[in-house]
């Protein structure tokens, strides 16, 4: 797969204008595998899928609906991380519509029909929506935590202010006695 970007010298998330050609070069090197691995009559499945890292949205990786064709699946990849950048409403649309057109398409024998995109949209909004409580809960865990060491820091600092405080008057005092009896040494001295 990677040899369709390589002979173009291109890297694996770079396609641009020339995508068409990629993706019709990318299905065709699988078909010629496939092709190639054929035995008894029978074509090997081959099926692909992606992974959407998404931790800032749901905490987790998101996998993507599996599809026979490389280029489909690069496409949804491709447009779903493009939508990422938007936000999570765009990623909940481009995953949404990736799982519309994958629905109903069965990628093998063992592989079940893809999800609704009803039910992807519900697991998408329940996945958010417990990634935000548990995030908002990490949060102000992490600020009371922060919170309780600066009291702490601050405690330490006051407690080191009035150290210093008390030494000071204690210092102040004794000052004050050596020159009271200093006063009283002079005055019987003068008597």
């Amino acid at each position: 797969i990677l040899n369709a970007f390589r002979r173009r010298g291109l890297h694996f998330n770079e396609a641009g204008a020339v995508w068409p050609e990629v993706a019709n070069e990318l299905d065709q090197d699988v078909n010629d595998v496939l092709g190639q691995n054929r035995t008894g009559g029978i074509t090997p499945d081959c099926t692909f899928y992606s992974q959407l890292p998404l931790k800032e949205f749901i905490g987790k990786r998101l996998y993507l609906p599996t599809t026979r064709s490389p280029s489909t699946c690069l496409e949804h990849h491709h447009r779903c991380v493009q939508a990422r950048h938007a936000g999570w409403e765009a990623v909940r649309g481009a995953v949404v519509d990736v799982a519309r057109a994958a629905y109903g398409q069965a990628t093998s024998k063992r592989s079940p029909v893809a999800s609704s995109p009803t039910k992807v949209a519900t697991a998408l909004d329940m996945a958010y929506a417990k990634f935000a409580k548990q995030h908002a809960e990490e949060k102000a865990k992490k600020k009371a935590e922060h919170e309780s060491k600066m009291r702490g820091v601050m405690l330490q600092r006051f407690e080191g202010l009035a150290q210093r405080a008390d030494k000071n008057l204690e210092a102040a005092e004794r000052r004050r006695v050596i020159e009271a009896r200093k006063e009283t040494t002079r005055l019987k001295r003068k008597a």
